[in-house]
């Protein structure tokens, strides 16, 4: 398990999705309906944002946010703001 946090560099209300490995930042991004990472800041593929909501975040490809399923995983497949996906960044 390797936390997830938003960009501490972007101010904006959506902040890209970040994680450190091995001292490096790399960005979440979304390529052939799978989650990669990216070490380039300027990358191409959907990168995957925190949207800021008041106390807490959503996560976000920019046009579908994430809903968990059973089991444990999480897909990018609503538009639909729903309680039980919002997250607080610690």
């Amino acid at each position: 398990m390797i936390p997830v946090y938003p960009d501490p560099l972007n101010h904006e209300t959506d902040q890209p999705a970040c994680v450190t490995l091995l001292g490096e930042e790399y960005r979440l991004v979304q390529q052939d309906g799978k989650i990669g990472l990216s070490p380039d800041r300027r990358t191409q593929a959907k990168t995957i944002v925190f949207v800021k909501k008041g106390a807490y975040y959503l996560i976000s490809n920019g046009s579908e946010l994430a809903t968990s399923l059973h089991g444990g995983s999480i897909v990018f497949s609503t538009t639909i703001e729903n309680a039980w996906e919002r997250y607080v960044v610690l």
